[in-house]
C-alpha cells in the first residue's frame, strides 16, 4: 500500500491558476527557502572556518594556556612543570621567557613581543613546523644572538634575512639594573601565519632571553598545550585545582575571548534566524497546498471509495508537501557548497577589483575569509529541511484524509 501512496504521489500534480496569486506567493516561498539555506550553509562554513583557523594558527603559535607564579621570580618551575604533565587533559608543558621590547633599526622603531623558547624541545618544532621552515629551525642555537620574527614586521622596517637588528630591553626583571639593555640579533628567517601575531611577535632561544634580561635559570611561566582547546574552561579549571595557591592560569578564552563569543554567538543567531526564514517559508508552501488540495479532493474521495485508508492519504500528500521543499533545498545547498569551493577565487577578484582586502588584521586575527565546509553540517541542515516539511505538509494530508467521500461524491 505504501508503494501504491509513493506511485500515486508521483501523478499527483496540483496546476495553480495564473490568474490568482497563489503562484506569487509560492515562488517568494520557494526564494525563501533558498535563500535561508543558501545564507546558513555559507554563513556556517565562513564561522567554522573561523574557528578553523584560530585553533590551527593562532593556537600553534600561541599557548592554550599559561601558569603564572605570583610570586616573582618563577624559579621553582621544573616542580609545577612535573605536576602538571601527569594531567590527563595536558599534552605538554613548556617554559618560556616574556618580554616586551624595541627594535631599534635603521628604518624606524617598531614594539614587539620577545619570547624566548626552548627551539631544542620537540613539542616547540611540532608547534612552529607549520609557519617556519624546519631548516630554520635546525640552524637557531643558543648562545648565536639569533631571532625569527613575523613577516609584517620585516614589511614594516624593510628587514632582510640575514640583517643584524638592535633590540633594546628593560630590565625590569633585575630591579638593581634601571637603564634599558642594548642587544644585536642577526635576524635567522620570517614566520608568517597570516594574523596580528606577524606584526608583534619575536621568538629567539629561551637561555639566551634569559641571559639578555638576568634571568638566571628562572622563566617568565609554562605553557599549556591541552587536547581539546574549544573545552579549555573546564579544563583549565581542573588544571589551577591542582596548583597550589601561589600560581594562577591564564588561557586563550580569557585572551581572544571578544573572537571566541563571537564566533559562538553569531553562529547561534544565524542559525535561529535562517530556520526561522525557512520554516515561514515551507509553511506558506504548506497553506498553498491546503488550499490547493481542495481543488483535488474529488479524486482523493474516489480513492477513498475504492478501498485507500486515510495512512495512505495521508503519505500521498505527505510525500506532495515536502517534495517542492527537498527540491528547492537540494537545488540551494547544491548551490552554496559549488559556491564555497570556489570561495577564494571569487574573493581574490573581489579584493583585486576593490584594492584592498576586506578582513584587516588589525581588527581580526587573519587576513582572509576562511572557508570550512564541515559534512555534518550539511547533512544536519538536511534533515532539519525534512523535519520542518514533514510538520508544514501534515495538515493538509490530515484535512485530506478526514474528508467523507460520501458527501464530495454527493456533491458531483
Amino acid at each position: 500500500m505504501i508503494y501504491l501512496s509513493l506511485l500515486i504521489s508521483r501523478k499527483f500534480n496540483i496546476q495553480l491558476k495564473s490568474n490568482s496569486i497563489a503562484p506569487l506567493v509560492s515562488f517568494i516561498s520557494k526564494v525563501g527557502i533558498f535563500l535561508g539555506v543558501f545564507v546558513l550553509v555559507i554563513s556556517f562554513s565562513i564561522l567554522n572556518g573561523f574557528q578553523f583557523e584560530l585553533n590551527n594558527r593562532v593556537l600553534s603559535v600561541l599557548p592554550h594556556g599559561e601558569v603564572l607564579s605570583i610570586n616573582q621570580p618563577f624559579h621553582n618551575w621544573i616542580k609545577i612543570k612535573n605536576l602538571l604533565e601527569l594531567l590527563p587533559d595536558v599534552i605538554s608543558i613548556t617554559p618560556y621567557v616574556n618580554t616586551t621590547a624595541l627594535i631599534n633599526h635603521i628604518n624606524g622603531i617598531k614594539g614587539i613581543q620577545l619570547r624566548g623558547l626552548d627551539f631544542n624541545g620537540n613539542n616547540e618544532l611540532n608547534k612552529l613546523n607549520k609557519f617556519i621552515n624546519k631548516a630554520t629551525l635546525k640552524k637557531i642555537k643558543n648562545n648565536k644572538n639569533q631571532i625569527i620574527i613575523g613577516k609584517n614586521i620585516a614589511k614594516f622596517l624593510s628587514i632582510h634575512k640575514g640583517d643584524l637588528i638592535n633590540i633594546i630591553l628593560s630590565n625590569h626583571h633585575n630591579s638593581s639594573i634601571l637603564y634599558p639593555k642594548y642587544v644585536s640579533l642577526k635576524v635567522l628567517d620570517f614566520f608568517e601565519i597570516n594574523s596580528s601575531i606577524d606584526s608583534t611577535l619575536g621568538l629567539v632561544p629561551i637561555s639566551d632571553l634569559q641571559r639578555y634580561l638576568n634571568m638566571s635559570s628562572n622563566i617568565s611561566g609554562l605553557e599549556i598545550t591541552i587536547k581539546h582547546p574549544f573545552n579549555g574552561t573546564s579544563i583549565f579549571k581542573n588544571i589551577q585545582s591542582n596548583l597550589p595557591n601561589n600560581f594562577v592560569i591564564k588561557n586563550w578564552i580569557i585572551e581572544y575571548s571578544d573572537i571566541y563569543n563571537d564566533i559562538k554567538l553569531i553562529k547561534t543567531i544565524v542559525y535561529l534566524t535562517m530556520t526561522l526564514i525557512i520554516i515561514i517559508s515551507c509553511f506558506n508552501i504548506a497553506s498553498i497546498t491546503f488550499l490547493e488540495v481542495s481543488k483535488k479532493i474529488n479524486s482523493i474521495a474516489i480513492l477513498k471509495t475504492l478501498g485507500m485508508n486515510n495512512f495512505s492519504v495521508k503519505i500521498i500528500l505527505l510525500i506532495h508537501g515536502i517534495k517542492s521543499i527537498l527540491k528547492i533545498s537540494l537545488l540551494s545547498l547544491l548551490s552554496s557548497i559549488i559556491l564555497l569551493l570556489n570561495f577564494k577565487h571569487i574573493l581574490y577578484y573581489i579584493e583585486k577589483y576593490l584594492d584592498k582586502k576586506l578582513l584587516s588584521h588589525t581588527i581580526y586575527f587573519i587576513d582572509f575569509v576562511p572557508i570550512s565546509i564541515y559534512f555534518l553540517d550539511i547533512v544536519s541542515i538536511f534533515f532539519i529541511l525534512i523535519i520542518i516539511g514533514l510538520i508544514s505538509s501534515y495538515y493538509p494530508a490530515y484535512y485530506a484524509s478526514k474528508i467523507n467521500p460520501a458527501e464530495i461524491l454527493k456533491k458531483c
